[in-house]
């Protein structure tokens, strides 16, 4: 199987109430041809834009790739279809408050 794990990355400005991760993302084995989904939670005031990252390199949504933030219950998605060689490797979530 090919492994993935996930890292996390929070900023903000003092004063503010910088994003906290409530509930984390499960680093995770899985079948290749399958389809990997990681799930987790984020609060923060304002309310954090979050973005990822796979192997450093910015994520972007696509047919093999689909990310999800719902700002009202701060519940983060990432989703890859298909996940095949390529695919293993660091993912990172980064929460931060707008600047």
């Amino acid at each position: 199987g090919l492994f993935c794990f996930l890292q996390y990355r929070v900023s903000g400005r003092p004063g503010e109430s910088a994003p906290v991760f409530e509930k984390i993302f499960q680093d995770a084995r899985f079948a290749q041809g399958g389809n990997a989904i990681f799930e987790g939670r984020v609060r923060g005031n304002p309310t954090p834009t979050v973005t990822w990252t796979h192997e450093n390199k910015p994520l972007n949504q696509s047919q093999k790739v689909h990310m999800s933030y719902n700002e009202v219950s701060g519940d983060v998605t990432l989703q890859i279809n298909q996940i095949g060689p390529g695919d293993e490797g660091e993912y990172t979530c980064s929460a931060r408050n707008p600047l």
